[in-house]
Order: C-alpha cells, then structure tokens, then sequence
C-alpha cells in the first residue's frame, strides 16, 4: 500500500485498488458458492492469479481516468 501511496501521491488511489480486491474475493466466494465446490489450493491458486489481474486492471484503469 506504500508503495502504492508513493506512485500516485494520493491516498484514495491505493485504497480504490484495494477495495476492488475485496470485490473479487466477494465474488470468487458467491461464485464457489453457487456451483457447489469446496475451497482447495486450485481455487485459492485462481484466486491469487484473480488478485493479480484485478489489481493490474485497476491500476490501469485510475491512470486513465
């Protein structure tokens, strides 16, 4: 988050990008939720690889805005 908070000298930037991270953590557990599977290393795997992307499109998308 610091270093986030350097890069856009702004404290409501990181925390934006952060909250998009708990949206998708929200939506990876309606989604394991509604198709019946249980939490296993695939799934935290997905999510970490989830995280990742979320992250990186969020970043991308409060430098375009």
């Amino acid at each position: 988050m610091i270093i986030l908070v350097l890069q856009f000298n702004s404290f409501r930037k990181p925390i934006i990008i952060l909250y998009s991270v708990i949206c998708a953590l929200l939506g990876v557990n309606i989604g394991l939720f509604l198709t019946g599977n249980p939490y296993s290393m695939p799934a935290a795997i997905g999510f970490i690889a989830l995280t990742g992307i979320v992250v990186n499109d969020a970043i991308i998308l409060i430098t375009r805005i």
